[in-house]
Parts: structure tokens; C-alpha cells; sequence
């Protein structure tokens, strides 16, 4: 049976399929990753609404017998230009998609939204220091959507609270356990592959889980801290998810 219908949607991305038409991936409130094909060449008035990044509302006919689904129309109310202007909020902004794609929006449509929407809108209020930043937050709060986000706030064998250490002492993360551990405790585990933060990222990223978002947005962070958490979020990220993140090949050589 055929049918149109519409929904609030945010264009990930958008590819040429053969000559003339697009295959359009957005993410929905309600329905999640939704894969459509828009028709039409150059001259067509939909083709410059329906790109990158763009939101608002959809109109889509479906098609349940080819299996297949249209869009008929797209009214946009983001256009989200600013993230054209600089090309780290590109990568950024592409990261966010690809993760959104390879989880299938998380396992909460409606979260996943948020996170996503909230995270381009602020891209498009900063500047590149702090979307930066930004990515950081988005990162570590979308490892909690996923469910793979560890406790930076106590060490994994002992418990101890490691933002009560002193501030020249390191905390290491494990690769092979997935979990935080004290500088004591982390002799013991020499051998496993993983990475040393100081006492300002780990307290960074308990921010981030504890505390409201408006406090965090206000938290002055050293630049050697934001390059020491990029580094780090941007290799626990891919290893949660399947298949590589092309994006990140971009983003990790800032």
C-alpha cells in the first residue's frame, strides 16, 4: 500500500544516486535512520533544501511495495550554515552523523535527537576553540547513550576517588578492561594497552556526567587537556563502534 506522511527530520547525508537523483540519510524523532531517495537533476528546487545538516520538517512518500520511499517536500527551519564556515566543525559536525548512522540513532530515538541537535545548534554558536570543546561533550555524553560510558570518578579495583588525587599524579585507562584505574593500581596493569590522563581530564569528564550542562559550557579547560581527551574519546568512540569512522581520519589530524 502506498502512503505519504511526514516527520521532523535532520539530513546526515546525502549521495548521488545515479544520474540525476540523491540517496538522502536523516534522522527522525520518531522512526530513527530513515533512508530516501530524492528525485530530481539540477534544476530541481528541492536539491538545495535537502542537504547536510539541514532540519525541519519532511514530507515522504512510501512506497511499501518496491519497498522504497520518496521525499516529496522539506520544509526547512535549520539550515545550519556556520558549520560550512570552519573546516573542524565540518569533520565535527560529519563525526556526529556517521556515529548517529553506524549505531542506528542509539537504542532511544528521541535521545539520540536531542544529543545530535543539540550538538550541531551549539556547533553553530561558537567558535572553533570551543566547538572543540564541544565534540568532547558530545563524545563522552554519546558513550553513555550507547552505554559504554566507564567511571572516571573511581578507580575499577581499589575505588578509589580519583579526583581527590594530587594534581601531578596520572589515571590510567584500560583498553583491555575498559575501566579507570589509580596511578597505584595501574603498576599492575603495565602491560595492557591504554592511555594516561591527567587529573584536570578526569575531572573534566566527571563534570560532564555530574553536573548541568550550562556549568560545563563555563569550565575553562587547558589546551594540552582538550588534545589529551580528544585523542582519547576519538579512540574509545571507534572502538565501540563498528566499522571505521571516516571522519575520523580528518578530525585526528588537528
Amino acid at each position: 500500500m502506498n502512503r505519504n506522511w511526514s516527520t521532523t527530520a535532520q539530513i546526515l547525508s546525502v549521495r548521488q544516486s545515479g544520474e540525476d537523483n540523491r540517496s538522502v540519510t536523516m534522522l527522525t524523532k520518531d522512526k530513527g535512520i530513515i533512508q530516501a531517495v530524492l528525485y530530481g537533476g539540477p534544476k530541481s528546487r528541492l536539491r538545495s533544501l535537502v542537504a547536510p545538516y539541514h532540519s525541519g520538517t519532511i514530507w515522504l512518500y512510501t512506497d511499501e511495495v518496491r519497498k522504497s520511499t520518496k521525499i516529496s517536500d522539506f520544509e526547512v527551519l535549520s539550515y545550519r550554515s556556520e558549520l560550512r564556515e570552519s573546516l573542524f566543525k565540518t569533520c565535527a559536525a560529519g563525526l556526529c552523523a556517521e556515529l548517529a548512522v553506524k549505531t542506528h540513532s542509539g537504542a532511544d530515538f528521541a535521545e539520540t535527537w536531542l544529543y545530535v541537535s543539540s550538538f550541531l545548534d551549539g556547533l553553530c554558536l561558537v567558535d572553533e576553540q570551543e566547538s572543540r570543546i564541544a565534540l568532547l561533550r558530545f563524545l563522552w555524553r554519546f558513550l553513555s547513550l550507547l552505554g559504554f560510558q566507564p567511571d572516571p570518578c573511581h578507580c575499577e579495583r581499589c575505588g578509589e576517588q580519583m579526583c581527590l588525587i594530587s594534581s601531578s599524579a596520572k589515571i590510567f585507562y584500560s583498553l583491555h578492561d575498559s575501566a579507570f584505574y589509580c596511578t597505584e593500581c595501574s603498576m599492575q596493569y603495565s602491560d595492557n594497552p591504554g592511555f594516561l590522563l591527567n587529573k584536570e581530564s578526569v575531572s573534566y569528564l566527571k563534570a560532564v556526567t555530574t553536573e548541568k550542562p550550562g556549568f560545563v559550557r563555563n569550565l575553562k579547560v587547558q589546551n594540552e587537556t582538550i588534545l589529551e581527551l580528544q585523542d582519547f574519546l576519538l579512540h574509545l568512540i571507534q572502538s565501540f563502534v563498528e566499522g571505521k569512522l571516516m571522519s575520523l581520519d580528518l578530525l585526528q589530524r588537528f
